[in-house]
């Protein structure tokens, strides 16, 4: 039976349209129908969701039904309900059990992503700070050769090739662990020190 799931399993994730949608499957068999029923009015598509629910049904169903058919050798254990109240109860509980691990790891795969968002976001502030200080400091730079140039054309030289190595140094420069001597090289190459 364990064998059986798993090619049902597999045919079943073969209708889902995208590798996220199996997120919004629920244990609570009625808000997949009310997401059915939705889809339904709304575009005309088939539900992944109610495929896999039928799935549960069908597979808990065989389960019972191969229990029925061996009962006298005992080759497999299944539940005979002679009511339809526990009968519906055990395919309600079928897909809970499917539905519930699925939520709690869903939980788990969006505090991942939200980990990753925070990074994300977190360098895109870092990188706007940075590309908001480096004009300032260009052109605080541009304007100290301007004044230099003409008292001293030697000292204008060196500051010109200092900002060349730290505008070198900026294009290559990805990361924000640099090793020390890197560090100390690219603080003695500014043109005011």
């Amino acid at each position: 039976m364990g064998a059986f799931y798993g090619i049902i399993g597999g045919l079943v994730s073969k209708r889902c349209p995208t590798r996220d949608a199996v997120w919004n499957f629920s244990p609570l068999t009625w808000i997949n129908v009310y997401r059915f029923l939705k889809t339904r009015v709304v575009t005309i598509r088939p539900s992944w969701q109610v495929t896999l629910i039928v799935a549960c049904i069908a597979t808990e169903g065989v389960t019972i039904w191969v229990g029925r058919r061996v009962v006298e050798e005992r080759w497999l254990f299944s539940l005979n309900p002679e009511s339809t109240l526990v009968l519906i109860v055990l395919f309600m509980s079928t897909i809970a059990c499917l539905g519930i691990p699925l939520k709690i790891w869903n939980i788990t795969r969006i505090e991942m992503l939200l980990e990753k968002q925070e990074a994300l976001v977190s360098r895109a502030h870092f990188d706007a700070l940075r590309s908001q200080i480096n004009p300032h400091f260009l052109f605080n730079t541009l304007n100290s050769i301007a004044a230099t140039v003409r008292t001293d054309p030697v000292k204008a030289r060196q500051i010109i090739l200092k900002l060349s190595n730290i505008l070198r140094r900026l294009l290559h420069t990805g990361d924000d662990l640099v090793p020390l001597r890197d560090e100390l090289a690219f603080i003695d190459a500014y043109p005011w020190i």
